[in-house]
């Protein structure tokens, strides 16, 4: 059977707009984890298009097993309930991997033909077969797929709401635990295994929501601890690169990351009494703008920074032991401190009366920025 491939340009009648680039990134999943895995699709039909013949004593009641008939090149007989970026991805997926072997076959000849060293083409060779092997695989694979007889258009859309409504939402900090193919996430896990973790860490990460407020007695989500792990080994705008994802070392970033906190707890008294248990993060996120997730991420920017820069640990304590001075919350505009941090940057990272800065990416990079150059040349009231 042959399904409908959404055109992320025209929203199917019963179903959301499909976004490419989700679409590819399954793409992508597929190609590179042999043993990747999807839940089955979720597809309707009518009860014209298909026909159902059951086996001779296949009857079960409930359960009848047979032989399910449905049209050959009939996509407008299917509807997809839910699944359009799987099918969407791997529509794609096929056609670039026949694009690739088709190109790859080109340059094997080109080579041949040019007369290039023996090694160079036993290369384009073996990635030829790679890809080959890539597309044999994806061929050969399947998806599961639930098809569901409904005639009634209004009724197949209450079916998409439905399974909308009715799927639970897995956290980022569940994610990040849980995803090994990241280095990041890899070191995550060792970080928050470690038997060296630092105290302000230890019983203080919250292992499945990403919203880190109000009474909750956690210093921080676990996908906040993934983010500053990444910002303390490649910076407050970087990103692990693909060439990273192979090179970098989980076990030296967990340490680094360590290291991040430990010198934080000597930095901010904030920290430092959570870590010897005299306060709770719930009891002083009112009053600190550090125990603020999004401060924690600039605060590992500018460590980072200053790291890159040459700084000892010893004079990062000492700046953040001057800083520690200005991060009373809420952010008053009528203090001497409140006034250096709503001008500091272009971006507005603070407004008057906030408890965090602000978390868009742009505020975070140039806060982190800012903060750093206030290491070695201090404004007027630092």
């Amino acid at each position: 059977m042959v399904l409908p491939v959404p055109d992320p340009a025209i929203p199917l009648e019963d179903n959301r707009q499909v976004r490419v680039n989700h679409a590819q990134s399954f793409a992508e999943y597929i190609k590179k984890n042999a043993e990747w895995h999807a839940g089955p699709l979720t597809v309707r039909t009518t009860a014209r298009a298909v026909s159902f013949e059951p086996f001779p004593g296949g009857d079960y009641g409930t359960l009848k097993v047979g032989v399910l008939k449905v049209p050959r090149n009939d996509r407008r007989s299917f509807r997809i309930v839910d699944g359009q970026h799987r099918v969407l991805g791997v529509s794609r997926l096929l056609e670039q991997l026949s694009n690739e072997v088709t190109n790859q076959v080109s340059k094997v000849a080109a080579a041949k033909r040019n007369g290039e060293p023996a090694a160079a083409v036993n290369s384009l060779q073996e990635k030829l077969r790679d890809l080959e092997r890539i597309q044999k695989r994806v061929s050969e694979d399947s998806i599961f797929m639930d098809l569901i007889i409904e005639n009634d258009t209004e009724k197949a859309r209450q079916i998409f709401v439905d399974v909308a409504n009715n799927a639970v939402g897995v956290t980022k900090s569940v994610t990040s635990r849980f995803d090994s193919r990241k280095v990041v996430n890899r070191a995550l896990h060792g970080l928050l295994s470690d038997g060296d973790l630092s105290p302000a860490l230890i019983g203080r990460v919250d292992l499945q929501q990403d919203r880190i407020g109000g009474a909750n007695p956690n210093l921080l989500g676990a996908k906040h601890v993934a983010d500053i792990i990444r910002i303390v080994a490649v910076g407050p705008t970087g990103r692990v690169s693909r060439a990273q994802e192979k090179t970098l070392d989980a076990e030296l970033l967990a340490r680094q990351a360590n290291r991040f906190f430990e010198v934080l707890s000597k930095g901010f008294p904030e920290i430092e009494a959570i870590a010897t248990g005299r306060k709770g993060p719930a009891e002083l996120r009112p009053r600190s703008l550090v125990l603020s997730t999004t401060m924690l991420r600039v605060l590992a920017g500018v460590y980072y920074n200053l790291k890159t820069n040459s700084a000892s640990e010893a004079d990062i304590v000492s700046f953040f032991n001057r800083l520690a001075k200005h991060m009373e919350a809420p952010v008053d505009g009528t203090t001497p401190s409140g006034q250096l941090l709503l001008g500091a940057t272009t971006s507005e990272a603070f407004t008057d009366g906030a408890t965090a800065p602000g978390a868009r990416a742009q505020q975070v990079r140039e806060l982190a920025t800012v903060l750093t150059e206030w290491a070695t040349t201090p404004p007027p009231g630092f």
